[in-house]
């Protein structure tokens, strides 16, 4: 008799323990307008704000501890749809929900927690204003959908940390993705999404300035936007890449004469740079130096078309992406030319 009853009680305690355990996890508490729970692991989680702190629309800078405990999470659902203009996350955070920014349409920027390793499915989700997010160096994961926002692309640095992205992470019009090769942002890109690779000492902000074309596309891309559009789309000649030669016209200069000395011969200058090409021929002629790019230059449905190897004498460099068939021209630094300045 006093045997079961010791069990019971036994029972009953472990039972009363784990109810005031569970209790505590759901007790909401406030504390500088946001709300949030404790965790079993004496942190803090975010849950929401208080609306009456924080009104629509508002900007937010999450504290680093709330009720004396370190913030390291944002709860799925947690700030969606609160009209927020701009977030900061402390670098104390290391996860964020699921849909946990979803739906701030007018949220445009965003500072993540450099200890960050997990962006949930749907984070940032028709966050329609987000035109650019600096990836943490320790990033792990980024979730499904974490930012279609579907009105703008940007420029993304996926850095090598970055084990695993779901699918349309990034499924924005115009979005370029920079990555090592071989990495998973590499993997990600598959056939489709333009990729430029990442080389040794990058500057990510230099990079910024990249102009990126692909083949089959008419769009001139730079920094998430169409700032060109290609009269006929990039397009692959007997092994090389072949580019509409009104473009870097254009990219040098607003300003351009035409010469024409006969049908087949066509020079043109702009600012202080020439340009001479012979319709059927492969020397061209920049600046009076002459080049051969080893294909001839074709005229298509009126369209002249010169290799893109052209640009070697216009950008610091040229990367070429197989996979993608994605180019990027890299500009010069010092250098400014009308479409840089776009």
């Amino acid at each position: 008799m006093r045997k079961g009853l010791a069990v019971t009680l036994q029972i009953v305690v472990c039972v009363s323990l784990a109810l005031f355990s569970l209790s505590l996890a759901d007790t909401s508490y406030k504390e500088s307008g946001f709300t949030y729970v404790h965790l079993d692991d004496n942190t803090v989680m975010v849950t929401g704000i208080d609306i009456s702190v924080y009104p629509y629309p508002t900007d937010i800078a999450i504290p680093e501890s709330l009720g004396g405990k370190t913030v390291v999470r944002i709860d799925d659902w947690a700030l969606s749809n609160v009209g927020l203009n701009s977030v900061i996350l402390p670098d104390t955070v290391v996860t964020i929900g699921t849909g946990a920014f979803h739906h701030n349409f007018s949220l445009h920027n965003v500072i993540l927690s450099q200890s960050l390793k997990a962006i949930g499915d749907r984070a940032f989700e028709g966050c329609w204003d987000l035109r650019y997010v600096s990836l943490p160096d320790h990033l792990e994961s980024i979730g499904e959908y974490a930012f279609f926002t579907s009105r703008t692309g940007w420029n993304v640095f996926i850095p090598d940390s970055v084990e695993q992205i779901g699918r349309y992470a990034f499924f924005n019009f115009y979005t370029v993705v920079f990555a090592t090769a071989g990495s998973v942002g590499e993997t990600y890109c598959g056939t489709s999404v333009p990729f430029v690779t990442l080389a040794e000492g990058d500057d990510e902000t230099f990079l910024s300035d990249t102009i990126v074309l692909q083949v089959g596309s008419n769009d001139i891309v730079k920094q998430g936007k169409r700032i060109y559009e290609l009269e006929k789309p990039l397009q692959i000649v007997n092994g090389r890449t072949m580019v509409p030669l009104s473009f870097l016209i254009d990219f040098l200069s607003d300003e351009k004469v035409l010469f024409e000395d006969d049908d087949d011969m066509l020079a043109y200058f702009a600012q202080e740079h020439g340009v001479l090409v012979t319709i059927g021929e492969s020397m061209i002629y920049v600046n009076e130096i002459e080049y051969n790019y080893g294909q001839e230059v074709i005229i298509e449905d009126g369209e002249i078309l010169v290799p893109i190897r052209i640009f070697e004498s216009f950008v610091s460099e040229i990367r070429w992406h197989h996979t993608t068939k994605t180019i990027a021209l890299i500009p010069i630094m010092e250098e400014s030319f009308p479409l840089l300045d776009e």
